[in-house]
């Protein structure tokens, strides 16, 4: 009788050899896809427009929390779920890393995670150059303040539209902030939802602690050196395995389509 467990297979000329594993618990780990920053502001301290208006989509940097001038900054991130996890699978666990790199305060601050309800625009607009706490003015299609895509889709409220927070993180002024579905499992119907209806992914908005001036903070964008990770483990659903090629490189299907 054939063992699906374990199938080793010789493929002339090449001699590559191939395993099948069971079907078992697995890690994938993510980088956004997009991710952008809401610009709170008035016109009397942007001379261009308003913060409101400006955005910075191609960035190396995205923000959130309340800056010395008491404007509020909020981030925007979105990760691939179902094209990186097979669908009918179920999430286990997941953790998302961002590298705080510049902060005002010098203490913990507490960083929300909510679902997005609206499709949003990242666009290409870099504002590297100015340092990024503002953004420049928004190319239309770009998420800002007012709009989930500036000149064509307002946000039903200002500063994006979202859900009750899912996960809360204390964020350190300089370092690593971590978001955890063990203390946090709201994470979990997130991204089960997102996997499971992909066109319901339309990403977390990231809300810091936005009721204390000084609790800015500036992170890595998936632009920057040290982007955002998401860390999702996962059970496959029955028939799908880990497909391991004799170079170490690996994915998930079915045994037909491994052995094939």
């Amino acid at each position: 009788m054939l063992d699906l467990t374990r199938i080793r297979i010789a493929v002339l000329p090449l001699l590559l050899l191939f395993s099948v594993g069971t079907s078992s618990a697995s890690t994938v780990t993510l980088q956004p896809v997009s991710d952008n920053t809401l610009y709170e502001g008035d016109l009397a301290n942007d001379p261009t427009g308003t913060f409101e208006d400006n955005s910075c989509g191609g960035g190396s940097y995205i923000f959130t929390g309340r800056t010395l001038r008491s404007f509020l900054r909020r981030a925007l991130v979105e990760f691939d779920i179902a094209g990186n996890i097979p669908a009918g699978s179920t999430i286990t666990s997941a953790s998302l890393t961002l590298e705080a790199d510049a902060s005002i305060d010098t203490q913990n601050s507490n960083v929300s995670l909510h679902p997005v309800s609206q499709d949003w625009g990242e666009g290409t607009v870099n504002c590297d150059l100015s340092g990024g706490g503002k953004g420049l003015e928004a190319d239309p299609g770009d998420a800002t303040w007012l709009d989930a895509k500036f000149q064509s889709v307002s946000w039903t409220s200002a500063g994006g539209d979202f859900g009750a927070a899912s996960a809360t993180a204390s964020v350190p002024p300089l370092g690593t902030a971590v978001w955890d579905s063990g203390t946090s499992p709201g994470m979990l119907v997130d991204l089960q939802s997102w996997l499971d209806t992909p066109a319901g992914n339309e990403g977390w908005l990231l809300v810091g602690d936005e009721t204390l001036d000084s609790t800015a903070r500036r992170y890595g964008s998936r632009e920057g050196s040290e982007p955002p990770l998401l860390v999702v483990q996962f059970t496959p659903p029955a028939g799908i395995y880990t497909c391991c090629a004799a170079d170490g490189e690996c994915s998930l299907t079915d045994t037909t389509t491994c052995t094939s």
